[in-house]
C-alpha cells in the first residue's frame, strides 16, 4: 500500500513538472458578442421557466445541491398531476452551471419540468473533497436523487408528476443513467421502476479503454501525459484520501 502511494506520488510530481499548463489553456478573453449571447439566453430562460433551489439529503448524511425548472405555465395545485420531470447531470468534473439550463429551457419551452443536481463535491453540494471525480459516488447520488423524486414528491412543490420521470446524463452522465435505470441496486423498488419513463443518453461515456484509445490519437502523447496526471492525481485522492475523510 505505501509503496503504491509513494509510486502515484512520485508520478504526479514527475508529470507536473514535465508538462506544466501551458498558457494557450488559459481563457483570458471571449470572442466578440459573447457577453450579448449570454444575456440573450438568459432571458429566454427567464421567460420560459422558474428556478427553485433544493438540497436532497444524500445517503452519505450531506446534501446535495439541485434545482427544480419548472415551465412558467405549471399549475402548481396539482401534487402528482401536471408535467413531466427529466432529472439531469453533467459529465466528467462539471456542474449544473456549466451549460445544463439550456437543456432545461429547451423543456419548459415543451412543457417539462427538470431536476439538475451536482454530485457529492461539486457545485453547491456537500463534500469534503471536492471536484473528486469517482463514479461510484456518482451513482449513489443519482440513486438518492431518483428515491427523493420518488419518495418526496411533495416538496417539489405540485404541478410535476413524479409517475412520469426520465434520466438525462451526457458524456459520463450518460453512462451513468444507462446503468442507473437497469441496475437493480439503483431502481430498487417496484414503485421507482415505474416511475422512470424514459432515458435520454447524450454522447456516453461507456468503455474506459476505447476512450483512452482516442484520447492519445486526438491529444498526441503530450496530451495523453496531461490527463494520465489527473488520473493519477484523482486515484491518490480517492485511494488515500477517501479513506480517512469519507
Amino acid at each position: 500500500m505505501i509503496l503504491s502511494l509513494l509510486i502515484i506520488f512520485i508520478s504526479l510530481i514527475f508529470s507536473l513538472l514535465l508538462f506544466p499548463l501551458d498558457p494557450e489553456f488559459i481563457v483570458t478573453s471571449h470572442p466578440a458578442g459573447f457577453n450579448d449571447k449570454i444575456k440573450e439566453r438568459e432571458k429566454f430562460e427567464s421567460d420560459v421557466m422558474d428556478r427553485i433551489e433544493l438540497s436532497i439529503k444524500s445517503s452519505t448524511n450531506s446534501s446535495l445541491g439541485a434545482w427544480l425548472l419548472k415551465p412558467k405555465e405549471t399549475n402548481n395545485s396539482s401534487i402528482d398531476g401536471g408535467v413531466p420531470l427529466v432529472i439531469m447531470a453533467h459529465g466528467l468534473g462539471a456542474q449544473k452551471d456549466f451549460g445544463l439550463l439550456k437543456y432545461a429551457a429547451k423543456f419548459a419551452k415543451s412543457g417539462i419540468a427538470s431536476l439538475a443536481f451536482d454530485y457529492r463535491g461539486f457545485g453547491n453540494s456537500e463534500g469534503l473533497i471536492r471536484n473528486l471525480i469517482w463514479p461510484d459516488n456518482h451513482l449513489e447520488d443519482w440513486k438518492d436523487v431518483i428515491e427523493y423524486v420518488s419518495n418526496h414528491k411533495e416538496k417539489l412543490g405540485g404541478g410535476v408528476k413524479v409517475s412520469s420521470v426520465c434520466l438525462w446524463g451526457s458524456s459520463l452522465a450518460g453512462g451513468h443513467v444507462l446503468f442507473s435505470s437497469t441496475n437493480p441496486s439503483i431502481i430498487n423498488n417496484d414503485i421507482t421502476g415505474r416511475d422512470i419513463k424514459c432515458v435520454i443518453s447524450q454522447a456516453p461515456h461507456m468503455d474506459g479503454i476505447a476512450a483512452s484509445k482516442r484520447s492519445m490519437a486526438l491529444r498526441g502523447v503530450k496530451g495523453a501525459l496531461r490527463m494520465a496526471y489527473a488520473a493519477l492525481r484523482f486515484l491518490f485522492l480517492a485511494k488515500f484520501l477517501t479513506k480517512f475523510f469519507m
